[in-house]
């Protein structure tokens, strides 16, 4: 699991306050993959309370991932960003994040298939704006 130090769900007491602070959305920035990445797989993962920038909690920057049987929650931007990337996405959940479920552009080409999308600022997959090329 990937979450905020104040996350007392997940390991217990962290930052030993006891209840003195409670996890927030952008406690922190993001998991990056980017072309030396390569063979990476996040399987069985739960990644919550991220995304300190516009770049989401997950960001795909021109790398290799693999993403299955996870979470991705409380971003305060998109779940997974996918830039210049194929990745391929498998029964995740994405929840409550404050933007969209994932978000990438227009060079991308990832494949996405049985996620559950609940309570994210858009249920669904944002794309950049631009020029679609015809190939031809």
């Amino acid at each position: 699991m990937f979450t905020s130090d104040r996350d007392d769900t997940a390991g217990g007491d962290t930052n030993n306050n006891a209840a003195g602070s409670a996890p927030f959305n952008s406690s922190w920035e993001r998991i990056e993959f980017t072309g030396t990445s390569t063979g990476s797989v996040l399987d069985h993962v739960e990644v919550r309370y991220g995304g300190a920038n516009s770049l989401g909690q997950v960001f795909v920057n021109g790398g290799e991932l693999t993403l299955s049987n996870s979470v991705l929650g409380n971003s305060s931007s998109a779940g997974l960003r996918i830039a210049a990337s194929d990745p391929a996405v498998t029964w995740t959940t994405f929840q409550a994040n404050t933007g969209a479920a994932v978000s990438m552009d227009l060079e991308s080409n990832p494949a996405i298939s049985g996620v559950t999308l609940v309570n994210n600022g858009t249920n669904g997959l944002v794309l950049d704006t631009g020029l679609l090329v015809e190939d031809g």
